[in-house]
């Protein structure tokens, strides 16, 4: 491991390696937007719940959801659509590199893993049911406590996600964790590990939402444009600063071989591209003060800074993995699936279904109101 990532490496490993670095940066994108958006529209259901509380008269009935809100409960079901049908493609690369311990991980999980798919279902379809039109007659608490289901289902997707990696990594503990038939594996590197992705993920949902308000801008209230953008800013830069901490503390918490393959030729330019990219959002957000400086210039910059800080982040923790398992032993094995040819069938099914996303965001973008 004295070369940059992914080189010295076999080609067909170097290629799954880099195949699933970037679609699972893709996949990260709509991840984080489902994951912030549902704790933004739950936070901002509250929010109208406790105002109206707090109101006497027919003004309470006037409190409402901002801009923000609107646009988040709009798109959040396309997103998630997007996020399970990207997530595919990195879930395909991940078994063929590490076999053993990600099916292992699994299996020992089995019963809490197995509970993503009813987590992922009771949150897609708690999307929709919040907004229907019998939901709403029932008032603001029951669309509250929808959305806050929403975000509890997300947030435990992301949770066992993490426990299931971190668990892979530990073939040491894999006897004692299935004849002590726990259904937990507990980690210190799992709270910073988790806290980074959930922190990371309002500043790419501020980003993703900036677009969105810049496409719609004509459509848009200028006073709740300013309002909206504002409240980005500020979700972006807290989730820029709480996430550059939360990677130093995961860095602090690893063993000492992980610290020293991120400080390595291998990975140390990838951390260096994630600070950098977090420099670089943070200036973008800094004078955004309103809707007008929400300009395709400045996204433009951002969405490069971003681009880095994920990249970046996604290395940083395949190199993390790469140290706890012998990536070696599995080389023929990716030599003999490089070998089956079906790489051209999944680069074509691959640029299919980023067309077809990309024909859903359109239908998306001309069906919703800009305005309401």
């Amino acid at each position: 491991m004295d070369a940059l990532f992914p080189f010295g490496f076999p080609w067909p490993t170097a290629m799954y390696l880099t195949f699933y670095v970037v679609t699972a940066a893709i996949y990260a994108v709509f991840m984080h937007y489902t994951l912030a958006g549902a704790l933004v529209l739950a936070i901002g259901r509250l929010r109208v719940l406790a105002h109206r509380r707090a109101s006497r008269g027919p003004e309470a009935e006037t409190v409402s959801l901002g801009l923000l809100e609107h646009v988040v409960e709009d798109w959040l079901p396309v997103m998630l659509g997007m996020a399970i049908t990207a997530g595919v493609a990195p879930l395909l690369f991940l078994q063929i590199l590490y076999k053993q311990s990600f099916y292992t991980a699994n299996l020992l999980l089995f019963h809490r893993f197995m509970l993503l798919l009813p987590a992922l279902i009771v949150a897609y379809y708690m999307l929709y049911l919040q907004r229907s039109k019998k939901l709403h007659a029932w008032g603001p608490w029951p669309r509250a406590a929808a959305v806050i289901v929403v975000a509890l289902c997300f947030g435990y997707t992301a949770w066992a996600w993490a426990e299931n990696h971190l668990l892979s990594l530990h073939r040491e503990d894999w006897g004692e964790f299935y004849g002590s038939g726990r259904w937990f594996f507990p980690d210190s590197e799992l709270w910073p590990r988790l806290g980074y992705t959930i922190t990371a993920a309002f500043a790419t949902f501020a980003l993703v939402v900036g677009w969105q308000l810049a496409w719609g801008r004509r459509g848009h209230d200028p006073g709740s444009l300013d309002l909206a953008a504002r409240q980005l800013r500020l979700l972006a830069l807290l989730g820029l600063f709480a996430s550059a901490f939360e990677a130093i503390l995961w860095y602090l918490w690893l063993e000492t071989p992980a610290q020293a393959a991120l400080r390595s030729i291998l990975a140390m330019p990838y951390g260096v591209l994630v600070f950098l990219g977090i420099a670089v959002q943070t200036a973008c957000w800094l004078p955004v003060n309103g809707g007008a400086r929400l300009t395709p210039r400045r996204l433009v910059i951002a969405t490069a800074g971003a681009v880095g800080t994920m990249l970046g982040a996604v290395v940083a923790r395949e190199v993390r993995r790469l140290v706890a398992l012998d990536l070696s032993a599995l080389e023929e094995s990716h030599r003999q699936a490089a070998r089956v040819g079906g790489m051209a069938v999944f680069l074509t099914f691959f640029l299919v279904n980023a067309l077809v996303i990309a024909a859903c965001v359109w239908i998306v973008k001309r069906d919703i109101a800009p305005a309401r």
